[in-house]
């Protein structure tokens, strides 16, 4: 996610940064906040929650709700899988 979203020079998400919460309760999660307000409430929200020993992400967020949604879950859904591509 790094190095495709936010190191990797992709204009989608040069107004953010990462934020990752490892030890949250309920779970990690990983929070998007605006690069210039980081006190600010995060834009995107990615929880990753175990389901027996599969783990389900649940996704939230105003940025959840823009054109950037479908290569959201496209990045997400192959990294769960196992790849490292940027989309």
């Amino acid at each position: 996610m790094e190095n495709c979203w936010f190191s990797g020079g992709s204009g989608d998400f040069a107004k953010y940064v990462y934020s990752p919460e490892p030890n949250a309760a309920g779970g990690p999660r990983i929070l998007i906040v605006p690069r210039n307000s980081p006190h600010e409430l995060p834009v995107l929200v990615i929880e990753i929650r175990m389901a027996g020993n599969q783990p389900k992400l649940n996704v939230y967020g105003p940025l959840a709700a823009t054109p950037l949604r479908d290569r959201i879950a496209t990045d997400l859904r192959r990294w769960m899988d196992g790849g490292s591509a940027c989309g």
